[in-house]
């Protein structure tokens, strides 16, 4: 009934109710203060990281696109030179001209090619081997900022191997290269001796290999012949087949010498002069269709006029049987 007389609980620290609500609602609110206080501060930090990693990334984009523009739009390394080594016949204005025509192309319409570094070594070596067929091998150095240097090693040409419809240029390593043009002057095939298989076998380019003692002994043959016995043969000799060693070469009179590519070459020669000066005189020079030095120590020859010997041989054969000079001098 007096109820406003009564008292507010106290609890057992001596304290009332109501000032332990306003202490809690105190204490309450200073910790909202603190946690607010706390993520105000958070915010202002990651507002700084953002701001710093834009403006990192826009350094590095100005740092990237100036560097792409130095590296392959820039004049600084176009090409402005290109030296050419290793030449032997080549026109060096020629090489020049294929290694410009490479680096004028254009790459997705807007590189230049002539760039030190977008300029293609393989586009180069390849437009250079198609163009011409001298060129064995190709190195390409590049010289920062503007040079190019080519260094080209030729084909040295011994011979002309024919065999069936075929004829290839041989190099020096004995290896066919190329198909002989004789209307070109590239390879020098109209210098060149040439051996032609009558065996007719259609041989493909990559099986073709001539033993380098073989073009030497026919280039020693014919530069002797000219040299000491100021006698003339034609360019292209014949085999009726290359393993055999049977070697023919005609003269420009038009009588034919048989050679053995197993005796030495100047052994040959030597018998070759004996027969000429001792036992064929002017007259029976000119009637002379062959002479065969296939044997050692030996010289057969045939003269057209001379009458059918019986068991004469196919000329084929590895040693035909022809009247020997000797016969000659006695009658």
């Amino acid at each position: 009934m007096f109820d406003f007389l009564k008292k507010s609980p106290v609890s057992h620290t001596g304290r009332t109710d109501k000032s332990k609500v306003v202490r809690t609602l105190s204490k309450t609110g200073a910790g909202k203060r603190v946690v607010s206080g706390k993520k105000n501060g958070k915010s202002g930090g990651m507002n700084k990281a953002f701001w710093l990693s834009i403006l990192w990334v826009f350094f590095a984009s100005g740092f990237l696109g100036a560097s792409a523009y130095a590296l392959f739009f820039s004049p600084l390394l176009r090409v402005k030179s290109v030296a050419v080594d290793g030449l032997e016949s080549l026109d060096r204005r020629s090489v020049i001209d294929v290694a410009d025509g490479v680096m004028g192309r254009k790459y997705f319409d807007m590189l230049d090619g002539s760039n030190l570094i977008l300029a293609s070594r393989s586009g180069i070596e390849k437009a250079l081997k198609d163009k011409f067929k001298k060129i064995e091998s190709v190195e390409i150095d590049k010289r920062f900022p503007d040079r190019l240097l080519i260094n080209i090693k030729e084909h040295r040409s011994i011979m002309v191997f024919c065999s069936g419809p075929s004829c290839y240029v041989i190099d020096r390593n004995g290896r066919a290269y190329a198909q002989a043009d004789f209307q070109s002057s590239e390879l020098d095939e109209q210098k060149l001796i040439v051996l032609r298989d009558l065996s007719q076998r259609n041989l493909p380019m990559a099986e073709v290999s001539i033993e380098i003692g073989l073009a030497e002994f026919l280039k020693k043959v014919k530069n002797a012949m000219d040299r000491d016995l100021n006698l003339k043969i034609k360019q292209e000799w014949s085999t009726p087949i290359l393993i055999s060693g049977n070697l023919r070469a005609e003269t420009a009179e038009g009588w034919k010498i048989y050679f053995n590519y197993a005796i030495d070459a100047d052994k040959e020669i030597e018998m070759l002069e004996t027969v000429l000066k001792n036992s064929l005189d002017g007259i029976a020079r000119a009637d002379l269709e062959y002479i065969d030095l296939r044997l050692d120590n030996k010289v057969y020859y045939k003269l057209k006029s001379a009458p059918a010997v019986e068991n004469k041989p196919d000329e084929n054969q590895e040693i035909p049987a022809v009247k020997e000079a000797e016969k000659k001098k006695k009658k």
